[in-house]
């Protein structure tokens, strides 16, 4: 629960509906689906702290974005937020690719269900393995 006190009163904001105002805003920033746009709150000496994760484009400046972020979400909740940290993330991405590869597969193999598992089977084991590799190098860095 986010607190403001001001003249009128207290304005009390659940840390749910601004996790969710900072994913529409960093999606709408970042061009992308507020469902592929992670956001954790944080309140380390009583400041809000937000957290992006995205899979976020090449071309894309963050720290234009952040700050971006960080004066749109705080108009809209009414409260400072200190900081918003962006970092890029590759699982929504991953996910993406999975659901184009089912598709396309089931599309065509549609008369063999047999054939259908076999290919499906694999290639959510290779997506998988991809994903983990990606996962990985990221968290290197």
């Amino acid at each position: 629960m986010i607190e403001q006190e001001t003249d009128r009163g207290t304005t009390r904001i659940s840390a749910r509906a601004v996790t969710r105002v900072a994913a529409a805003v960093a999606a709408s920033h970042l061009n992308l689906a507020p469902d592929t746009v992670g956001v954790t709150v944080a309140r380390p000496d009583g400041r809000i702290e937000l957290t992006v994760s995205a899979p976020i484009p090449a071309a894309t400046v963050i720290d234009r974005v952040q700050e971006q972020i960080r004066q749109e979400s705080s108009d809209l909740i009414g409260s400072t937020i200190g900081r918003v940290t962006v970092r890029q993330s590759s699982a929504p991405q991953a996910a993406a690719l999975a659901g184009t590869i089912l598709t396309r597969v089931r599309s065509r193999y549609r008369e063999d269900p047999v054939r259908l598992v076999g290919l499906v089977a694999v290639g959510l084991t290779s997506v998988g393995i991809v994903a983990g590799i990606l996962a990985r190098a990221i968290s290197r860095k």
